[in-house]
C-alpha cells in the first residue's frame, strides 16, 4: 500500500469515528478517557479517540487498570503505556489493590475496573469511552439469552448509558473486529493478547467459541444476535417514550 492510499484509508476511518460520535450526540463532549486493556479492540479506540480529540479540539487520556490478577500484569500494563507514549497519547496505569476472589473472578474485575474508571472520569468531568464492537454485542446478547432475559437485557449493550453519574460510551459497537485491526496496522501500533481470552471457563470465552464455530459453519448467529438486538432496544426505545 502507498503512503498516499495508507493516510487516505486513515482519514477515512477517522471519519467514521467521528460519525459515530455523532451518533451519541457527543459533539459537546471536551474530555474524553478511554478505557485500556491493551487488546486490539481497546487500542484502536485510543488510537481513534486521541486523532479525534486532536482534530475536535478536545482533551483525551487513556486509561490501564492494572488488576493484579496474573504475575505478568504490571509489566504487560506497562508495555501498553509504552505504547501509547510512542503515539504521544497520554496514559496512566491505575493499579486495583484489593485482593483477587477465588470465584467470580471476571464480575470482581468488572466491578473494580467500573470503580476507579468511573471516579477518575467523574473528578475530570469526562466521558469515559469502552471498545466494546459487534462481536461483544452479539455475545451480550446471547448470554442474556441463554439466561431468559426479557426485553431490557436482550437489547444489549447501549451505546451511550449512565453509570455513577458518569457518561459511558461505546462508539464501535457498530465496527467489527478485523477493522479494528485494519486500523492499527494502519497507524503502526500493537496490542496485547490477553491469555484470559482463551480461558474456556469463564462464559464469555465459550460464547466466543461457539459464535466461532457457528461462524466457520456458515451460519449467521452474530448477525441474528445483532438483529434481536436492534429490535430489543427499538422495542425499549418505544416504550420509554
Amino acid at each position: 500500500m502507498t503512503q498516499i492510499a495508507r493516510i487516505n484509508r486513515i482519514v477515512d476511518y477517522q471519519a467514521a469515528f467521528a460519525s459515530s460520535m455523532r451518533a451519541l450526540n457527543l459533539e459537546t463532549a471536551n474530555r474524553l478517557i478511554t478505557a485500556l486493556s491493551g487488546g486490539p479492540d481497546s487500542t484502536a479506540l485510543a488510537c481513534l479517540a486521541d486523532l479525534y480529540a486532536q482534530s475536535h479540539g478536545k482533551e483525551h487520556q487513556a486509561v490501564i487498570v492494572n488488576h493484579n490478577i496474573r504475575p505478568e500484569a504490571s509489566a504487560e500494563a506497562v508495555r501498553v503505556s509504552q505504547r501509547m507514549k510512542k503515539r504521544a497519547i497520554t496514559s496512566q496505569i491505575l493499579t486495583i489493590k484489593d485482593k483477587a476472589p477465588e470465584t467470580g473472578l471476571q464480575e470482581w474485575a468488572r466491578h473494580q475496573r467500573f470503580a476507579v474508571l468511573t471516579k477518575m472520569a467523574r473528578q475530570n468531568g469526562a466521558v469515559l469511552l469502552f471498545g466494546h464492537q459487534q462481536a461483544d454485542q452479539a455475545e451480550t446478547v446471547l448470554m442474556r439469552l441463554s439466561r431468559g432475559s426479557g426485553v431490557v437485557g436482550l437489547a444489549g449493550m447501549r451505546g451511550l448509558s449512565m453509570r455513577d453519574a458518569v457518561l459511558v460510551a461505546r462508539p464501535l459497537l457498530d465496527w467489527d473486529a478485523k477493522t479494528l485491526v485494519s486500523v492499527l496496522g494502519l497507524v503502526g501500533c500493537d496490542y496485547e493478547d490477553d491469555p484470559s481470552n482463551q480461558n474456556s471457563q469463564f462464559e464469555r470465552v465459550q460464547m466466543r467459541e461457539f459464535l466461532g464455530h457457528a461462524a466457520a459453519s456458515g451460519l449467521p448467529v452474530i448477525d441474528d444476535a445483532l438483529r434481536l438486538g436492534r429490535v430489543m432496544r427499538a422495542l425499549t426505545n418505544h416504550l420509554d417514550k
